[in-house]
């Protein structure tokens, strides 16, 4: 099997998938649809799955170098994203929509400094999120 290169460094993607946060609670709160707000929702599980995965790269990277306590810092300063991930993807599995709203707004204070791009701002990257996150979910 051949090795899997990743074009784009952990930090990179990190800025992306946080600005996509960004945009999402932004979105959130303008939702009215219960249908929209769970794609949003789901979305949002996905981003920080995938955020918790460039952690995990970076630390690993980190650790084959033996950088340990640097390794530890740094996961200890993201370990928000597995928190925020677990409360809000509980609350969809319960279909308690306003409950993983209220978790999702525990995002804020992490996404507060982002700056989201122009070229983004137009961009509605949770359509279809939900039906998505359910097939992984069911997967597993």
């Amino acid at each position: 099997m051949a090795r899997i290169i990743h074009t784009d460094p952990p930090g990179r993607v990190r800025r992306r998938i946080l600005q996509l946060l960004a945009l999402a609670l932004q979105h959130l709160a303008k939702c009215k649809r219960r249908e929209e707000k769970a794609d949003v929702l789901a979305f949002m599980v996905l981003a920080l799955r995938e955020l918790d995965d460039t952690i995990a790269r970076t630390v690993s990277a980190w650790e084959k170098r033996g950088y340990w306590l640097k390794a530890e810092r740094f996961r200890a300063d993201w370990q928000w994203v597995d928190f925020l991930r677990r409360q809000i993807e509980a609350a969809l599995e319960a279909a308690d929509i306003a409950r993983a709203a209220a978790a999702a707004a525990g995002l804020e204070s992490y996404t507060a400094d982002v700056k989201i791009p122009r070229r983004i701002m137009a961009s509605r990257p949770w359509d279809g999120a939900f039906d998505r996150w359910r097939a992984i979910s069911t997967d597993t």
